[in-house]
């Protein structure tokens, strides 16, 4: 959510604060696009480190979500200097572990 303007950070905005994480979602719809959407998710996310949530949002760590018909292997966490993306897939309708292990 894209606030407009800088938040006024008090007390209990700070204890919040420690619950907030930065989420960037994804539809893949065809497997062989699972790249492209997660250096999409990446490149968003990235925008939101100068964006109106600086230094607000959980900083260190960052989930890049990818939803897609079935499961999806993700790739090994990436880290830009301090900051971690993780790659997180929900599947909505996911196959059989036994077909997926074929």
């Amino acid at each position: 959510m894209a606030l407009g303007t800088k938040l006024q950070i008090t007390p209990e905005i700070e204890r919040a604060a420690e619950a907030l994480v930065l989420t960037e979602w994804k539809l893949v719809q065809n497997a062989d696009a699972r790249d492209a959407k997660i250096e999409e998710a990446y490149k968003q996310a990235k925008n939101y480190a100068v964006g109106s949530l600086a230094g607000f949002e959980l900083e260190l760590h960052r989930y890049l979500v990818m939803v897609s018909s079935d499961v999806l292997e993700m790739p090994d966490d990436r880290q830009d200097g301090a900051i971690v993306y993780h790659h997180k897939n929900i599947a909505v309708w996911p196959s059989e572990p036994s077909r997926r292990a074929r």
